[in-house]
């Protein structure tokens, strides 16, 4: 049965010094976008992966003579003196797609989706190339809002949809297999979950390890929030994860991202140092 845990490290606050920019990433079309709407790094290399995907988004597809409003696409930009390294759009764009509102890099396999069509997972290299894959889930249904966040770890990517079931929610494991391509493994889902808890607004996966964040659950006090952790291999959920000071609103669970036997969790309505000031959690094990 699983168990709850709640964070004993300290909150993650930004230190009361003089922090400065280092280079700042721009692209170069100057119609209006909403240029970094996600963000991720590479571990093994200095490059900033941005996404111009955004609700006021109007990009161009790969048809230079053709406007797409508001279908979205993705720079990867490299750290200072390369600027701006290329663009990825969807093969076959649409309009109010919003290709890319969230995304997920590991090795050369980035995975990237739209909340108003079906998950995409091309290969950046090069530019130009078309998308591999379409990925969808298997009771996908209107409103679901599939792809808002994704992650992925290599060969297994984990998808969002917490508007699933009246907004209860859920998340889709996703594997590459190399004779079937990506396969549908698992649907996950929390062993409480309640109508309009948003489970999975937030999901990361490393190796064998997924954590879902459910930024509306828990009743009392009313949504304040909490993370699940998944061994997806089995779709078994081993521990739910909550806050030893969780106040209303607090909306933990709002971002995630783990490693190995870490995760930090994202309390964007923690009110502990000012209105919405904002907190993240670190836990360390569970």
């Amino acid at each position: 049965m699983a168990s709850s845990t709640s964070a004993s490290l300290p909150k993650l606050r930004t230190p009361g010094v003089d922090i400065r920019t280092t280079s700042r990433a721009t692209r170069s079309t100057g119609l209006e976008s909403g240029l970094s709407w996600d963000l991720a790094l590479e571990p093994s290399s200095p490059q900033l992966h941005t996404i111009d995907s955004w609700t006021k988004a109007d990009v161009w597809s790969y048809d230079p003579g053709t406007h797409v409003s508001k279908a979205g696409s993705i720079y990867k930009c490299k750290a200072l003196p390369y600027g701006l390294w290329c663009k990825v759009a969807a093969y076959e764009p649409d309009k109010n797609v919003y290709w890319g509102d969230a995304w997920a890099k590991a090795g050369d396999c980035v995975d990237l989706t739209s909340s108003s069509s079906p998950s995409f997972s091309p290969s950046v290299l090069p530019s130009n190339r078309p998308s591999t894959s379409i990925l969808t889930a298997s009771d996908e249904d209107a409103m679901h809002f599939f792809g808002y966040s994704v992650s992925v770890s290599g060969n297994t990517a984990v998808i969002r949809s917490s508007g699933d079931d009246n907004n209860e929610g859920s998340a889709y494991v996703f594997q590459h297999i190399d004779s079937n391509g990506w396969i549908q493994v698992a649907k996950l889902t929390a062993s409480d979950g309640a109508v309009d808890d948003h489970f999975g607004e937030s999901v990361s996966v490393s190796g064998s390890t997924a954590v879902i964040g459910s930024r509306s659950s828990l009743v009392n006090p009313s949504d304040s929030g909490s993370a699940y952790v998944f061994q997806y291999s089995d779709s078994n959920q081993v521990v739910k994860l909550t806050t030893s000071d969780g106040a209303e609103s607090d909306l933990f669970g709002f971002s995630a991202s783990v490693s190995d036997n870490t995760a930090v969790i994202g309390s964007v309505g923690d009110d502990d140092n000012g209105l919405v000031s904002g907190s993240a959690y670190v836990f360390d094990g569970w």
